[in-house]
């Protein structure tokens, strides 16, 4: 309707520049009359649009608003959840810190246990060979002394020094062929030695 209207004026406006124009005062006047109906008209239609425009917006707005109250009711369930699973990785990390340190503790408990109980075999394997009557010696997988008594020192005084765990076989009695101690390997000392470690070898 408005459009109508301003078509309305438009076509007023061209006829009473027409009258003006070819002299015709009366006319002209006429149509002017005519041309403060239709603004008239023409605001009255805007005056309704603007109603009807303001109607629409306070519609949507109270729409965006619920829109609005929702979200922010969602955002503060979401705030809600998120401030229990905080509370819940705490509680649950302090907890697991106490498991840790259970844990810990019983594993520092443990080694204790077994340092203490090696200890206690080993000291009671070095009282069962000092107790034995004749020499005793262990070499491990390398050829290495791991252990000796008391009495297989004194079986072999020349190289006490040497009769420590982690002296090779092979060191010990070549140390014993430098030191004199085996006449039977003069002048074939490295003949000797292969036999010996042979024969220590193979038993």
């Amino acid at each position: 309707e408005i459009n109508a209207a301003m078509d309305t004026m438009t076509s007023t406006t061209d006829l009473i520049f027409v009258y003006v124009k070819n002299g015709q005062p009366e006319e002209a006047t006429r149509y002017m009359a005519t041309m403060g109906r239709t603004f008239g008209q023409v605001l009255d239609e805007i005056a309704k649009s603007e109603a009807v425009i303001r109607g629409i917006q306070s519609e949507n707005f109270q729409a965006q608003l619920g829109d609005a109250g929702k979200l922010g009711r969602f955002e503060y369930l979401i705030g809600g959840v998120i401030f229990v699973v905080v509370i819940l990785v705490v509680l649950y990390g302090h907890r697991m810190q106490k498991v840790m340190a259970a844990g810990e503790a019983e594993r520092l408990r443990l080694i204790a246990a077994l340092k203490a109980s090696e200890a206690t075999a080993q000291s009671r394997l070095h009282d069962a060979i000092e107790s034995m009557n004749g020499g005793f010696v262990l070499y491990d997988g390398d050829d290495r002394l791991a252990m000796c008594n008391e009495n297989y020192r004194k079986m072999y005084p020349e190289t006490r020094d040497l009769n420590v765990a982690g002296t090779k076989f092979e060191d010990l009695i070549r140390t014993d062929v430098a030191r004199g101690q085996v006449p039977e390997a003069m002048g074939r000392e490295e003949q000797w030695l292969a036999e010996r470690v042979r024969i220590h070898l193979s038993d």
